[in-house]
């Protein structure tokens, strides 16, 4: 043990004193290691981890187009179940193309809306929390889990989870999350109805022409085999 005297009244414990200093020296790194770890992790926002993940660009398209930038860069928190861009493209054919439509933009965030909700959820707490008031604020999103495996409403699966960011959670899903006021059917069979029809001009012209021609041809005396080919050219 190393003494000091000082002032021969003063003994100081230069041993404990290094002790201290040590201890004191240690804990202000490890806070400014912990620091740093924590400002690494979170250094994205959720738009950023939407837009930077190859996987999500279809959903970043929609976000983007419904006009969520805001949304996503807001403090929140906010938990996003993003669906891939396999799932997106397991939708009915036309849904997609249909809900970029500018006329279609409240159904396009209404179902975004179905995918977000308004806490900060890692995958741990998502699993304990069983059920989610989403954005859409009408409906719910229901957990359950089988084995390993964590579903949403039953049937769309987290495939990979905890993108960590400064203002929130991304998850991503393998399938559509679709709220109960939107028929997806039924939506396809009206764009298909309210989508103009091309060819139906055409179609009937070339008809047309041929009919004519082949009455021609009847009173000229020729027959139709004659004008067979008239048909397929003007229908081409």
């Amino acid at each position: 043990m190393f003494m000091i005297k000082y002032n021969n009244n003063l003994m100081v414990n230069f041993n404990s004193f290094l002790i201290r200093t040590s201890l004191v020296f240690f804990a202000a790194v490890l806070f400014f290691m912990i620091g740093l770890s924590v400002n690494a992790q979170n250094t994205e926002n959720l738009l950023e981890i939407v837009q930077n993940e190859e996987e999500l660009s279809t959903f970043s398209s929609a976000v983007m187009k419904a006009g969520f930038e805001d949304l996503l860069l807001s403090e929140g928190p906010n938990t996003v179940f993003a669906p891939s861009n396999e799932a997106i493209e397991a939708l009915p054919d036309g849904v997609l193309a249909a809900l970029l439509m500018d006329e279609n933009i409240e159904t396009l965030k209404t179902i975004l809306n179905y995918h977000i909700v308004n806490q900060d959820l890692n995958s741990t707490q998502v699993l304990e929390g069983g059920s989610f008031e989403t954005m859409n604020s009408t409906e719910e999103l229901v957990v359950s889990q089988d084995g390993e495996t964590v579903f949403l409403n039953e049937d769309s699966r987290i495939t990979r989870a905890d993108f960590d960011g400064n203002n929130g959670y991304v998850h991503i899903i393998d399938k559509v999350l679709i709220p109960s006021s939107v028929d997806v059917n039924q939506f396809v069979v009206d764009q298909a109805e309210t989508t103009p029809r091309t060819g139906g001009v055409s179609s009937l012209l070339g008809y047309s022409v041929f009919g004519v021609v082949a009455i021609l041809g009847g009173m000229l005396g020729f027959s139709g085999d004659r004008f067979s080919s008239v048909e397929g050219f003007v229908s081409r």
